[in-house]
This record gives C-alpha cells, sequence and structure tokens, in this order.
C-alpha cells in the first residue's frame, strides 16, 4: 500500500485549501493549475493504492504540500 487511509484524508482535507494559482515546485515543475494538480494526484493514488509504481504521485504531492504550506505561511496576510 503506498498511502494510509489516514494520508489520504489528510491529503483530501488539504485539496479544500488548495487555489487554482500556478506553483513552481521546483527549477523545473511548474503547476499551471495547483487545485487540479492535487486532484489528478490523490486521484491516480486512489486508483492505484496497492500498486508501487505510483508512489511518486504520493512522493510528489507530499512535497507540494509542504512547500505550498510553507510559502502561505511566509506571505503577509491580507488585511481588509
Amino acid at each position: 500500500m503506498i498511502a494510509t487511509e489516514k494520508q489520504i484524508e489528510e491529503l483530501e482535507e488539504f485539496h479544500q485549501l488548495v487555489s487554482e494559482d500556478k506553483f513552481q515546485l521546483d527549477d523545473c515543475s511548474l503547476i499551471t493549475n495547483a487545485k487540479r494538480f492535487v486532484r489528478t494526484h490523490i486521484d491516480a493514488i486512489k486508483s492505484n493504492i496497492n500498486n508501487e509504481k505510483f508512489k511518486p504521485y504520493l512522493d510528489r504531492l507530499l512535497i507540494f504540500k509542504t512547500q505550498y504550506q510553507c510559502q502561505n505561511l511566509s506571505q503577509p496576510q491580507k488585511t481588509a
């Protein structure tokens, strides 16, 4: 199993918080729609939960989650 039920639940919750904005994952990877990226990766993981060949989807999604959360924490909050 490449992901636990708890991991998938946490990723589903995270998906609700992600915007549709672009996101630079690394020097070579520009995500043009972050929300769609998360959704498609979760779907791939869930559909192939016992296939180790799909573990890179989980790995990439966890890297994205960490970077996305760090970037959003470091940006100043907008005031009304």
